[in-house]
């Protein structure tokens, strides 16, 4: 039962899945196919001081957020991208930006000093 984060480097996008209180799925694609199956309504937003960051933000019943697909939000020092917290804050709660932050600048500080490079020959 964790937060989960997954990116595409090559397009600069991050697609988010909020903590469920679920299980997680295993493979991780289940959790793509449970998202589609339970999206019963999808928007692109984006907050008005920061018009080309744009957001799509997966709704189940009741509203609930599924998932958001956004631009990457740190800079690859670690530091947060102001005009992605912008459109964050449109959709999360301060709390739950400040947590994807720390785990996100700390993952991009991490691929920057390569701690994430297999030196194995195998």
């Amino acid at each position: 039962m964790t937060t989960q984060v997954f990116a595409d480097p090559g397009s600069g996008a991050i697609f988010y899945i909020p903590e469920t209180g679920r299980p997680d799925p295993t493979p991780y694609w289940n959790g793509f196919l449970l998202i589609g199956a339970a999206t019963t309504r999808m928007e692109i937003i984006h907050h008005e001081n920061a018009p080309n960051s744009k957001f799509i933000v997966f709704y189940g019943e009741n509203d609930e957020t599924l998932a958001i697909q956004m631009p990457e939000p740190v800079h690859i020092n670690g530091t947060p991208k102001e005009e992605v917290l912008l459109g964050l804050r449109t959709v999360l709660p301060e709390e739950e930006i400040s947590d994807l932050m720390t785990q996100l600048s700390e993952g991009m500080r991490r691929v920057e000093a390569s701690d994430f490079t297999d030196h194995s020959n195998n």
